[in-house]
């Protein structure tokens, strides 16, 4: 009776086995703009790609990808940053220097901090808190005396000094003297400053062309800031006017000519005029990058064009924004079939 009794158990087991469907892996990679995944990858972590690499970690350590998924750079560096004009940040021993895409050393590992290169000038920290600036073969242009600095910005860097903000030239005198209240960096001529408690716009000859009157200020993409007023957002141009009502809940910045709005429950993507672009039957959407914005429904991601067709299909379960042609995603095998698509 045993006997027959473990055996009724295997077969039901046996049984069970055979009619209990594969247990589904969710993977992980990137694909092209046309949808296809160029390669999956069981990396801990991959950021997104620069300058044709992305960081990819593996056993607490970072290294590089190239676009077809291949490590060039082996997994060696505590922590690592993208790679803008040939170089990227790492830390080595708790120190931060810059290597080449071959994965060189560049510039000695030797600062607290450091920022990405932008204008072939990097900012960097050392001991005692202050901001200076290297070029891209290490020289240090710039000493480090500043309380806070920003990235360079058609020619401009933002510099806080004894509690006050200006601007500074590459040699590192003041272009704008520390007046400022909090500033941002210099896009298409102008820069948003605050003063008191309102924001305003500056151009490079430190002429306030943009009387402070808002409680926020961004800086300009393709002609228009994004302003705030009380808790409502709307878009300037750049002789200080109104372009589009400051009726939105939230508002992005212009991007590749349109821009991400809310308003109550509904997203919009609007034009430079302020139209809706198209129609958006999605529960959310990211911005515009490289003409594709990802979106979701019901749980499932997929990107759309600047006329808001669906290019590539809702089956991955994450997506992020396509960068130098490739985009991360999440996605398991089955949902990736033509009948599975929507």
């Amino acid at each position: 009776m045993k006997f027959k009794l473990a055996g009724l158990l295997l077969l039901s087991t046996l049984l069970f086995n055979c009619n209990s469907e594969p247990e589904k892996v969710l993977k992980r990679g990137f694909i092209d703009t046309s949808g296809a995944v160029v390669f999956e990858t069981d990396f801990s972590y991959v950021g997104n790609f620069h300058d044709g690499l992305a960081v990819a970690a593996k056993a607490e350590k970072r290294g590089y990808i190239d676009k077809s998924g291949q490590v060039v750079i082996e997994p060696q560096f505590e922590i690592a940053g993208d790679f803008v004009q040939g170089l990227a940040w790492v830390v080595i021993m708790g120190k931060r220097g810059f290597i080449d895409v071959r994965g060189h050393k560049a510039i000695n590992a030797e600062y607290d901090f450091v920022e990405s290169f932008s204008e072939n000038m990097a900012r960097v920290m050392k001991e005692g808190g202050k901001w200076g600036y290297i070029n891209k073969f290490g020289k240090k242009v710039i000493p480090p005396r500043f309380d806070k600095v920003g990235d360079f910005h058609e020619g401009y860097a933002m510099a806080k000094d004894s509690d006050k903000y200006g601007f500074i030239y590459k040699n590192g005198d003041y272009a704008i003297d520390p007046i400022f209240d909090q500033a941002g960096d210099f896009s298409e001529g102008l820069a948003a400053v605050k003063v008191g408690d309102a924001y305003g716009y500056i151009n490079k000859v430190d002429s306030m062309v943009i009387k402070p009157k808002f409680e926020g200020a961004e800086a300009f993409h393709n002609g228009l800031a994004k302003i705030q007023m009380g808790l409502k957002s709307g878009y300037i141009g750049k002789t200080g006017e109104t372009e589009i009502a400051v009726i939105y809940d939230h508002a992005e910045s212009f991007s590749e000519g349109l821009a991400r709005v809310v308003s109550g429950e509904k997203i919009s993507y609007i034009d430079k005029e302020g139209n809706e672009a198209f129609d958006f039957p999605f529960e959310y959407g990211g911005n515009f990058s490289e003409g594709l914005a990802w979106v979701i429904k019901d749980g499932k991601y997929g990107y759309i064009d600047k006329t808001g067709s669906v290019v590539i299909p809702l089956h991955f379960k994450e997506a992020g924004d396509f960068m130098d042609g490739r985009a991360k995603v999440s996605f398991y095998d089955e949902d990736l079939k033509p009948e599975k698509a929507e």
